[in-house]
């Protein structure tokens, strides 16, 4: 009985969670923002340490994409010598979503995250 109990409470709390949660960019939209970003060059404001062996220095010119889960909304980056196919991103900006609850989301919103580490000119 007990276990049960567990299992149903689980699986309430989960749902719960699922049902509070949502993204900050609509996975239908995401994309379009991809889209837009796709050819857009930006340079790091600082060093983005990844490993000690894997390190993007400040200046470095990239290109970024979008992710949006229904916890977090994430920017990576990769070399602008590098094609997005093969290039490993690099989180350079997170967004926590409980941060934004109750707030729209806006390309205006994801933009000023953006030009806190990166710059459009070098």
């Amino acid at each position: 009985m007990a276990i049960l109990f567990r299992n149903i409470l689980i699986f309430l709390s989960t749902l719960f969670i699922a049902h509070c949660s949502s993204r900050l960019i609509k996975k239908k939209d995401l994309p379009a923002y991809n889209k837009y970003y796709k050819d857009k060059i930006y340079y790091l404001k600082e060093d983005l340490i990844v490993t000690k062996d894997d390190v993007l220095k400040k200046g470095t010119p990239v290109k970024i994409w979008i992710e949006s889960t229904e916890t977090l909304l994430k920017v990576k980056c990769y070399p602008i010598s590098e094609k997005r196919e093969s290039a490993i991103g690099r989180l350079v900006i997170y967004a926590i979503n409980n941060n934004y609850k109750g707030k729209k989301f806006t390309r205006k919103n994801l933009d000023k995250l953006i030009e806190k580490k990166l710059s459009k000119s070098n």
